[in-house]
């Protein structure tokens, strides 16, 4: 089984010295893979975005904004080639702490029924595909990815001013 501590929350924003919106837009079948597609620069910019990541060694891949596997990859603190720079990254199981169920991708496929009981009750699942054998989680619940741009504006923006005057001298 593909382990899960695999998994990351990264939050992404946009470099706006690299990014271009014409060569980031990737298409197939008429569906954009550019994460940033649908908001404006400056929001890509300062709100950025929340997404799911898989790493390996010190690279994170961006499985789901992927044409193909491992087309995106990440390196915290660095723009890749499209203009996305992974700025802050937490371990998926620090954030979503439940025990997960196991489903079947290609199951689900055939017969979406068997995510209803799920939808209402759990905060994501494991999809297990027969055809690639790999487990990717699948999140129901993205609330709780926002606690990680919180997180991140929490330490390197509000932090430093809320400890100011309440030092020991």
């Amino acid at each position: 089984m593909n382990n899960i501590d695999n998994y990351y929350l990264g939050f992404i924003q946009l470099d706006p010295t690299v990014y271009n919106r014409d060569t980031a837009r990737r298409m197939i079948d008429d569906v954009n893979y550019d994460p940033f597609c649908e908001d404006s620069e400056i929001v890509g910019m300062i709100q950025g975005k929340v997404i799911l990541l898989r790493k390996e060694g010190d690279i994170f891949y961006d499985e789901y904004s992927s044409r193909y596997k491992n087309e995106i990859k990440l390196k915290l603190g660095k723009t890749e080639k499209h203009g996305i720079r992974l700025t802050h990254v937490k371990k998926f199981t620090d954030v979503y702490k439940e025990k997960p169920q196991i489903l079947v991708k290609e199951d689900v496929e055939n017969d979406c029924s068997l995510l209803y009981d799920l939808l209402f009750e759990h905060e994501y699942y494991i999809s297990y595909s027969k055809l690639d054998k790999t487990y990717v989680p699948v999140i129901i619940n993205e609330e709780k990815m926002l606690d990680v741009r919180e997180e991140y504006f929490d330490i390197f923006f509000r932090q430093p001013y809320q400890n100011k005057g309440t030092q020991k001298k």
